[in-house]
């Protein structure tokens, strides 16, 4: 791809920066604990597991949820679109570094909760804030130090 083409000639890198919010399991249950990883998946996984994984490909997770809920919406195809091994191999190690914007962190538990169908709704996971967290200007916003600690 370009990556490997233009690296020798121009000693370019290339990354990708993306958003993740940590996410805590709202109670400490089995389901709770794979809902809060399975949000981080659909949020950050979905386009970094691509890239940086050694499988490649989406994340099993987001695999089996979104084809499972596009069965049962009565699609005769996945609404997630399937890579062939050649896309596969070109995507793995595509970028030379990793760039994180974390704003803030979010508790999880298992539940269904947005349009049918949406990111959300595939998720499988309600997300929540404590009312004690601190609220920056922009009210979604909450300062939770901890969890960017436990992110990285």
């Amino acid at each position: 791809g370009n990556k490997r083409k233009f690296r020798a000639s121009q000693k370019g890198r290339i990354g990708i920066t993306l958003n993740a919010a940590f996410k805590r399991a709202l109670n400490n249950t089995t389901e709770d604990k794979v809902a809060a990883v399975r949000s981080m998946e659909f949020e950050c996984g979905i386009f970094a597991h691509p890239i940086f994984s050694r499988e490649g490909d989406y994340p099993k997770i987001v695999r089996e949820r979104v084809d499972y809920n596009s069965k049962r919406e009565g699609r005769s195809s996945s609404r997630l679109p399937t890579f062939t091994q050649e896309e596969i191999e070109e995507i793995k190690g595509s970028s030379d570094f990793f760039g994180l914007n974390h704003y803030t962190s979010r508790y999880a538990t298992s539940g269904l909760v947005g349009p049918d169908p949406s990111l959300d709704r595939d998720s499988g996971s309600v997300l929540s804030c404590d009312p004690a967290w601190k609220t920056a200007k922009s009210l979604w916003l909450k300062v939770v130090p901890w969890g960017f600690r436990a992110l990285l």
